[in-house]
């Protein structure tokens, strides 16, 4: 589950230990008295088998809660690292969205716009590169979304469905720049041909 949630879990499970650990003394004394009982009385095979009963179960109680334990511990690593995860990515996406929003609209100018091109390239290879990245953050919080607790199913899909939202606009975003720069190239070129045509002609009309 979630960091909080899984914290929550350990406090829990915490506080049950504690317990488990008071009845320890109990546990301690009825055996005890259950071996001296055996010594002294005849029905002492029904004792016996009373205390060894008692003994598997309370074995497989703790045997339970140290299993739980390890559960937990290995729950609240995994949500660290989804979390941590998700910071990062967060972080560097929008970082890049800032990155796409100051880029502005195609320039007019041929050699402005072919250096906004070459700009939008790399930025492009840069989501490109981190796009593993991105895919194992969100493997990991969908493996733990399917294993995690009830309580904390909610903060997991939202969290992935933030994540998700927020690759998909900046992969939207990339791909309406494209767009733009590309026509304003065409048009650009259309242009400057246009230009190159009449500068041909007057140069001819001149000589």
């Amino acid at each position: 589950g979630d960091v909080a949630t899984v914290h929550e879990l350990i406090e829990s499970h915490d506080v049950f230990q504690n317990e488990l650990g008071s009845y320890q003394k109990s546990i301690d004394i009825i055996t005890s008295l259950g071996e001296e009982l055996t010594e002294v009385l005849d029905s002492s095979s029904s004792v016996k088998d009373e205390l060894e009963e008692l003994n598997l179960l309370w074995d497989d109680i703790c045997n339970h809660s140290v299993s739980k334990q390890e559960r937990l511990q290995y729950a609240m690593k995994a949500a660290l690292n989804f979390n941590q995860g998700i910071r990062e990515t967060w972080s560097w996406m929008e970082q890049k969205e800032a990155e796409l929003d100051m880029m502005g609209p195609p320039a007019e100018d041929v050699a402005i716009l072919y250096q906004q091109i070459e700009e939008h390239k790399i930025l492009e290879q840069d989501v490109h590169s981190y796009q593993p990245i991105y895919e194992q953050v969100l493997d990991l919080g969908q493996s733990l979304h399917q294993l995690s607790h009830p309580r904390a199913e909610p903060v997991l899909f939202g969290q992935l469905q933030q994540l998700e939202q927020k690759w998909k606009g900046i992969k939207g975003k990339m791909s309406t720049r494209s767009e733009a720069l590309a026509s304003s190239l065409l048009e650009v070129h259309g242009l400057q041909d246009m230009m190159d045509e009449l500068g041909d002609w007057v140069t001819g009309a001149e000589g």
